[in-house]
């Protein structure tokens, strides 16, 4: 296996229109899958750039958040949140990415993993949650790598608005899905991406999960979410994974989800910024 990015150096742990960047073609989008959230529930995020210029442009960033050049921010009532999760530090020797005109690098993270705590932090088991209230986010992105002297492009998002509630009935139970779960099932259950990272591609696939998911009405959000957790997963070389992606881009109509296999396929072909099995 191998991660095509770096040399590691230490681990310490809806549409809407945005001015671009000045003096970029480079705007950013940030969106959710909800409005209205329980307590315990996963807040799926979906943070793009897109290059509305003639030009293709360099040196594009890893947008992984533990990366640090995509960062999210949240405010609620007494002010922005701390942000937890892993940090990586790394040392790049290669330009980043190219994004051609027209073109959508994505990352989908879910904000719980990034600004949820933990009421026993003795208990490993204990699932991290934010408090009810209203909340307020947007991101802001370093957009150049830093291989290219002279370039410090930086991007802020829009704002999107969202409230957590009190669930009377508790956090969601996260249980291994049976073995007689089927894509309907999956698509309208709330624990649906819970259960979308902890059964295979071989017992549920991910095509059908999308196509479920549409039927449903489940916000495309969801759907890109889960979409970029699985290829994230998916143990296959790299010319079996680009055929199984192009397999999945003519499933879905919606915005999102086609970002997320064309950023998928930018990182395959320019072999940087994911875990290479080999070809």
């Amino acid at each position: 296996m191998k991660l095509w990015l770096g040399a590691l150096l230490t681990i310490t742990s809806m549409v809407a229109e945005v001015s671009p960047a000045m003096g970029s073609d480079l705007s950013a989008i940030l969106r959710l899958d909800q409005e209205r959230y329980e307590t315990g529930q996963p807040i799926l995020a979906f943070v793009a750039l897109v290059n509305k210029g003639s030009q293709r442009f360099k040196d594009l960033a890893y947008m992984d958040p533990g990366a640090g050049f995509l960062q999210v921010h949240v405010q609620g009532k007494a002010g922005e949140l701390r942000s937890y999760g892993y940090r990586d530090t790394w040392l790049y020797f290669e330009e980043g990415i190219e994004l051609e005109p027209s073109g959508c690098a994505c990352e989908t993270l879910d904000l719980i993993d990034w600004f949820g705590t933990h009421a026993d932090t003795l208990n490993a088991g204990d699932p991290a949650t934010m408090p009810a209230g209203m909340y307020s986010a947007w991101a802001v992105v370093k957009a150049n790598l830093g291989v290219r002297a002279g370039d410090h492009v930086v991007v802020r998002s829009n704002t999107v608005s969202f409230r957590i509630v009190d669930s009377s009935q508790g956090s969601p139970s996260h249980r291994v899905p049976t073995a007689s779960i089927k894509p309907d099932g999956l698509a309208k259950s709330p624990d649906a991406f819970f259960l979308s990272g902890a059964i295979g591609e071989d017992r549920l696939a991910t095509g059908d999960i999308v196509k479920a998911l549409q039927a449903a009405g489940r916000s495309p959000i969801l759907a890109a979410a889960i979409v970029d957790r699985r290829i994230k997963a998916r143990i296959q070389g790299d010319s079996a994974k680009r055929g199984w992606l192009r397999s999945l881009g003519a499933l879905s109509p919606d915005y999102e989800v086609r970002c997320v296999i064309e950023t998928w396929g930018r990182k395959l072909s320019q072999r940087k910024y994911y875990h290479s099995y080999g070809d």
